[in-house]
This record gives C-alpha cells, sequence and structure tokens, in this order.
C-alpha cells in the first residue's frame, strides 16, 4: 500500500527519531512510503518564493490524492500543515494514521471524529509495536473478501506453497497478483 508521511519539520531534531521509526516500520510492514515530507530541510521550507509555495502546495496535494493512506505524526507542538494535510486526507476520502506521543497529545485535532482516522498514541518504548498494530488496523481497512471457485488442483497447488512459504492462502495470492503488477509496471 502506497502512505504519504507527514510530519512537522520544525520538530525534526527534538522528534526525527520517532519520525523514522514510524516509517521504518510501515516500510517493514510492506508499505510504500510515496512522500515523506520531513525530508525537506527547514531553510528549504521557509526560504521558498510565491510561486515556489505554490507549486509545493499542488504537489503535497497531488501527493495525497494518489496515495492509498497517509499517515501524520501529529504530537503537539506541531504545525499548520499537519492539520491541513489531515483535513485534505479526509476530504479525498483516504484513511489516516495519526501517530502522536503521550505525553504530546495534540489536544485540538483528538476532537475531530471520523472513522477514517485511526489515531495512535505511542511512547518511545511502545512505538514499533503500535506502528505494527496501526498498519494491520489499516490493512483490515483495505480488505475485500472474494469468493473463487477453484480447480481441486490449482487449490492443492496453493496448499502446497502456501505451506512450503508459511503463508495463508490470501498472502500467498496477494503475493502473486503483487509479482505480476510489477511486471506490469516495469
Amino acid at each position: 500500500m502506497k502512505i504519504y508521511f507527514s510530519a512537522a519539520i520544525y520538530q525534526v531534531k527534538k522528534m526525527g527519531a520517532f519520525y523514522q521509526e514510524i516509517i521504518d516500520t510501515l516500510s517493514q510492514e510492506n508499505h510504500q512510503i510515496t512522500q515523506d515530507t520531513t525530508l525537506v530541510s527547514l531553510s528549504d521550507a521557509i526560504n521558498k518564493t510565491s510561486d515556489e509555495r505554490e507549486e509545493y502546495y499542488q504537489k503535497v496535494v497531488s501527493w495525497i490524492s494518489q496515495c492509498d493512506a497517509v499517515a501524520l505524526e501529529i504530537s503537539f507542538p506541531s504545525t499548520l500543515h499537519i492539520g491541513h494535510e489531515l483535513s485534505l486526507a479526509l476530504e479525498i476520502g483516504k484513511p489516516v494514521l495519526a501517530f502522536y506521543r503521550e505525553d504530546l497529545e495534540p489536544s485540538f485535532l483528538l476532537g475531530k471524529r471520523d472513522e477514517r482516522i485511526i489515531w495512535v498514541p505511542y511512547n518511545k518504548a511502545n512505538l514499533t509495536k503500535r506502528v505494527k498494530a496501526s498498519a494491520d488496523l489499516l490493512d483490515r481497512w483495505f480488505e475485500i473478501r472474494l469468493m473463487l471457485s477453484l480447480p481441486t488442483s490449482s487449490l492443492k497447488f496453493i496448499d502446497s506453497q502456501t505451506s512450503k512459504k508459511n503463508l495463508s492462502r490470501s498472502k500467498y495470492l496477494v503475493k502473486l497478483i503483487e509479482k505480476e503488477q510489477k511486471k506490469v509496471s516495469s
């Protein structure tokens, strides 16, 4: 799944390790981070011309539109753009993983009730566990059950492969589809 990630650039020195752990864990859970706005330096973000700001804004809107989901680190004090990106994602219909440190609760944003927001409070000790759990919730958000009628020989083949690879039938079929998608994309 393609995930757009954003967090407060102003907080990179203080929060950068948390940002990176979120990104790394989502990647390890087989999600592709399509954009990471924290890679822009603070001086580059601030010192844009009016045209560059407009162009960058349009890029962010496009990135959010093209992703499957949005992950935001929203710990207080965050910045205005994080709240706006959250609103944009919801407006476009994207689910949002909203991470925040338990000791830096974003009280205003927590007032936003929407079933597409997965609120993820964390601390240093449980961040990886919390990211994995939220990634599982996000995966379930997108799961669609598909009933298949398969010949016995095909089912036996799938079962032999899943047994060898220690995968469920559905995970095995998803991996086959992803492999074919990569071939088509290349």
